[in-house]
């Protein structure tokens, strides 16, 4: 039998072996003390447990154990937990210590040492938030390279400095503060592609307007003028106060006005003229500036309106606000008229186009420096300043031609702004050119043959205009037969009958409609066509001028070169009635000299078929349109309705003559004698409206063929 008891002093060295030990004999209470301060020795190794991160089991504080996986020995702490035991990673540099924010992507290299084979490299922010990159790569032990790029890149937000970090497998890590700035681009005040400035084509930046660029500017008279007195001679003509040509104004009681269009609000500095005479009834000679031809501020008033007579006046403009409009503004008590010449305008250079601004700042505070860049180019006459920046502008004149754009072009040009440190930003903007071409009241056109001259093909409607009467108004314009026509009356339906009835003149005459009232307008009376060898006044009749539709007659008459204004034409007069635009009563259209039977009506120059008749014919032999018997009385308009509005102004019932008219081949047509188109009476016969192309139809028909409307045009 076994034994179970036995002296520990009779057991000698060796005698318990262990395989005379049962299994689980020995437990971890009875060996604590053989483990207390134990010390190894030997010169091989100690064995740890080793396993998988999987195998991980049942951690206490300070155990050991080989990490197969990490290929390394690790440790469980109460803080990090498991934690591998190898050498930390330390950083020695950056390859980059500023990296630019519009960067993409950003490159940084990290230079150290153990760095373990799953190392991975991080910024931190100025906050300690982690930045973490797109990819980060670890080349070798020393080194590790991280990129951001895309969404993830580090942009102008981020707090800075910032450090970089690297994470071993183990859980240590190694941080290099304040390694890396972000070096921000300079920033634009103005948005990429802004429009910075609207100019307008045949806009001259001259500082002195006199008799050698007169012609780059428009200008105009609100009243009738003397033959060949035109409102451009207040500048072209340099004779001075002894001399008996230049810029005339016919006058009687009230006010005229001679006017400019600088195009743009410039400010005067200096004006010099001379006057010849014009002292009887003077009681005003002063000049004033306007932004919008409504409001007017007065510049300079003379003291002394009616002693000025052969006198250079020379005089400073105080006032330093910018007017776009200058007119010459003068008032007389009695009929007469002035002369004026030798017109000098000084302007204050404008030497820099006003825009947004064109600067940027650098974020870092140091100083930006531009130049102008690749993209694009500017317009002459601009050219960039580096300094400003700005665009600088010189004294020659926007002339680019082109085609022709209703919503403008635009003319692109870039600017670098650079930071002194390899940083520089290009912004593109842009300068918007457009054209006189009547779209608005701030782009109003001097007729509607310039709009044609801008756009070969604008369409028929309402575009602003600069009369010479009324100012900017809406007039109806119309594109036909290589031509821009203007409205300045209208007959209502059937105008064979309605054109002996009364009329009113109106600002602003747009209506083509059948039924609208007979109309003038009040626009056009001293509309200039002083030395135009083109000047025409058509006559078109139809049903439907919306669709130019159902014609009936359609003719244009050619104005002698001598009848200055549509009221000289229209009167017969060759310019010479001083203050005819001032007459408020009933005046006849003056007769035609014996050559033409002392008839009334108008004086040609020619004549020939209208476009919408499909232009079958041009008699060249033409001289003159018969409006009633001579001496007939009430045969004619109120003069002065052509310039204000006026109720009741037509009176063509004279003799029961009333009508228009024209012939295909023959001298004369109307009153008396054969026409070949015509609509109206003649001899109390009428109502009358017919066409009959080159042939002719007898004096007093009757022939009715038309019932429409019949409109006048003027270019």
């Amino acid at each position: 039998m076994p034994l179970t008891r036995f002296k520990l002093s009779s057991i000698g060295d060796g005698g318990i072996t262990t395989a005379k030990l049962a299994d689980g004999a020995v437990t971890l209470t009875k060996t604590d003390s053989l483990f207390v301060n134990t010390e190894i020795s030997g010169t091989e190794a100690a064995r740890m447990p080793n396993g998988t991160t999987a195998q991980r089991a049942n951690p206490k504080v300070g155990d050991l154990r080989f990490n197969t996986d990490l290929d390394q020995m690790e440790q469980y702490t109460s803080e990090s937990g498991w934690q591998g035991i190898s050498p930390p990673p330390s950083i020695t540099s950056v390859d980059v210590n500023n990296i630019n924010e519009t960067d993409d992507p950003q490159t940084i290299v990290i230079t150290g040492a153990n760095f373990d084979s799953t190392a991975t490299g991080v910024l931190l922010d100025n906050n300690g938030s982690t930045l973490t990159p797109t990819t980060s790569t670890r080349n070798s032990a020393s080194q590790i390279t991280i990129v951001f790029s895309g969404s993830d890149t580090i942009g102008s937000g981020t707090a800075e400095p910032l450090d970089a970090k690297v994470i071993n497998g183990s859980g240590l890590n190694a941080i290099l503060e304040n390694a890396i700035s972000i070096d921000e681009t300079p920033i634009f005040a103005t948005a990429a592609g802004t429009s910075v400035a609207t100019v307008y084509e045949d806009t001259a930046y001259a500082t002195t307007i006199n008799n050698t660029n007169a012609s780059d500017f428009d200008v105009w008279a609100t009243n009738p003028l003397q033959y060949s007195h035109s409102a451009e001679k207040f500048l072209t003509d340099t004779g001075g106060p002894s001399s008996a040509t230049g810029y005339a104004e016919s006058y009687d009681s009230g006010a005229k006005f001679w006017r400019i269009d600088l195009r743009i609000p410039r400010r005067i500095t200096n004006i010099a003229w001379a006057v010849r005479d014009g002292d009887g009834g003077r009681t005003v000679m002063n000049w004033r500036g306007s932004n919008d031809m409504s409001t007017w501020t007065t510049l300079y008033t003379n003291p002394s309106p009616s002693s000025a007579n052969n006198t250079s006046f020379n005089e400073s403009i105080s006032d330093t606000t910018k007017y776009r409009y200058l007119d010459f503004h003068t008032e007389h008590s009695s009929q007469n008229y002035g002369r004026y010449n030798s017109l000098v305008i000084t302007l204050e250079a404008e030497s820099t186009l006003s825009t947004p601004s064109l600067s940027a700042t650098d974020p870092e505070g140091s100083t930006v420096t531009y130049a102008q860049g690749a993209t694009g180019s500017l317009i002459t006459p601009f050219s960039f300043n580096t300094t400003g920046p700005a665009i600088d502008i010189s004294t020659s004149k926007i002339n680019e031609d082109g085609t022709y754009s209703s919503s403008g072009v635009q003319h692109n040009f870039s600017v670098d702004a650079s930071d002194g440190t390899g940083n520089t930003t290009s912004r593109t903007f842009n300068i918007l050119r457009k054209w006189m071409d009547g779209s608005s009241s701030s782009q109003p056109a001097q007729s509607a043959n310039d709009i044609y001259n801008i756009d070969n093909n604008f369409a028929d409607g309402n575009y602003y205009i600069k009369t010479p009467s009324g100012g900017i108004q809406q007039v109806r314009c119309l594109n036909v037969g290589g031509a821009g026509w203007m409205l300045v009356a209208r007959y209502q339906a059937n105008a064979g009958s309605t054109v002996r009835n009364q009329a009113n003149s109106v600002r602003g005459l747009t209506d083509i409609t059948q039924n609208g009232a007979n109309a003038w307008s009040a626009d056009f009376g001293g509309y200039e066509w002083y030395g135009r060898s083109n000047g025409r006044f058509m006559v078109w009749g139809a049903s439907d001028f919306e669709n130019r539709t159902g014609h009936s007659v359609n003719w244009i008459y050619r104005i002698p070169s001598d009848r200055g204004s549509l009221v000289d034409w229209l009167f017969n007069t060759s310019g010479n009635w001083q203050g005819l635009q001032f007459d408020t009563g009933h005046r006849n259209f003056q007769q035609h000299s014996a050559t033409y039977a002392s008839k009334h009506g108008q004086v040609c120059a020619g004549a020939e078929d209208g476009p919408f008749k499909g232009s079958r014919w041009t008699n060249t032999s033409y001289v003159g349109h018969r409006m009633s018997d001579g001496g007939a009385g009430n045969c004619g308009l109120i003069p002065r309705a052509l310039f204000t509005p006026t109720s009741n102004m037509q009176q063509l019932h004279g003799g029961d003559d009333a009508k228009w008219s024209v012939h295909a081949s023959n001298t004369q047509s109307g009153q008396d004698i054969d026409s070949s188109q015509l609509f109206g009476y003649d001899d109390t016969n009428g109502p009358a409206h017919y066409d009959v192309g080159t042939g002719s139809e007898s004096q007093n028909s009757t022939r009715n063929d038309f019932s429409n409307a019949v409109t006048l045009w003027i270019k």
